[in-house]
Order: structure tokens, then C-alpha cells, then sequence
């Protein structure tokens, strides 16, 4: 994924939000009534798109954030080599910081999964941190669906790891 030079760091941590869709995609027909899964998986950084919007107060540094400014995150779903959905994300600022890596975020998902439904998550995004998440509701196959998500920067940079567990 090509970002702005002032998001390059960033990069990992926008396919982190995203890798959690595609464990879903593994659970195949699973909702909360179907019991515990517990999902692995990898997602590519590979035709990812983000955008950071910054809203006034606009910031007067480049690298600067200020509560309120957003990212805006569209992540391809892939499985075997297969597009099996998409995942849009929006994320929100909640505090000042000269430096982005010093921002957190709370993110807001959904996922939506081919011919299956979708899932909708929420989490708290810092740079350079794992992110852990909550699986909040879904529909169609997932309807109903609860649970929580990890999702690690692989080190090469390439994706991440993520494990979703379904209740």
C-alpha cells in the first residue's frame, strides 16, 4: 500500500484493522449459536487504500493530529489467492500528539464477506501496537455473531497474522 511520507509508518498497523475479515471468511456458516471458533489467518497489505483526513483544526506541522481527524481504510479480503469480500473502516483521533505514533484511535469496521454476510467490529489502534478487537455483531451467516480478534504486523511487512475467536 503507497501512503502519504508522513503516514509511511503506518502502513502495517491500516492491514492490521482490516486482517480480521478474513478469518471470517474460514468460519464458514458460523454464528453464536454454532459454538466457539477460533480462526487464523493471513492478510496481504497487497490493494489496500487509505486516506487521512485532517479536520480543523488543521494541523499547522505535517505529522501533527489533532482529536477528530480520521483514517478512512478500504482493505481487499483474499483467501487461497481469491477476493472473498472487503472490509471499510473508519477510525477517529481521540488525542493531540506532535507525532502520529503517539495518536490512539477507535476504529469502527465492517466486513462484509461474499454470498455470506457481514461482521462488524470495533477496536483501539495505536501504530506500532497489536491490535485487539471486539466482534460486536454480524449478518446473514453471522448474524448475531460475538467475539474478539489479534492482529499482528508480520516482520517483513508483507500482512499479518490475526486470530479471530467466534463464542
Amino acid at each position: 500500500m503507497k501512503l502519504p511520507s508522513k503516514f509511511a509508518r503506518l502502513g502495517g498497523v491500516v492491514a492490521l484493522v482490516g486482517c480480521c475479515a478474513l478469518a471470517v471468511a474460514f468460519a464458514g456458516s458460523a454464528t453464536a449459536a454454532a459454538g466457539p471458533a477460533t480462526i487464523t489467518f493471513k492478510e496481504s497489505n497487497k490493494g489496500s487504500t487509505f486516506r487521512y483526513v485532517d479536520v480543523a483544526p488543521q494541523a499547522k506541522k505535517e505529522g501533527e493530529v489533532s482529536p477528530g481527524d480520521e483514517l478512512v481504510i478500504s482493505n481487499p479480503l483474499e483467501s487461497g489467492g481469491k477476493k472473498i469480500g472487503h472490509l471499510r473502516a473508519l477510525c477517529v483521533a481521540t488525542n493531540s500528539a506532535k507525532k502520529f505514533i503517539n495518536v490512539t484511535f477507535i476504529c469502527t469496521a465492517m466486513y462484509v464477506l461474499d454470498g455470506k454476510g457481514t461482521l462488524a467490529a470495533q477496536a483501539t489502534l495505536k501504530v506500532g501496537k497489536d491490535v485487539k478487537g471486539a466482534i460486536v455483531g454480524g449478518t446473514g451467516s453471522y448474524a448475531g455473531a460475538r467475539g474478539t480478534f489479534l492482529s499482528t504486523e508480520l516482520s517483513n511487512g508483507s500482512g499479518n497474522n490475526t486470530t479471530i475467536t467466534l463464542e
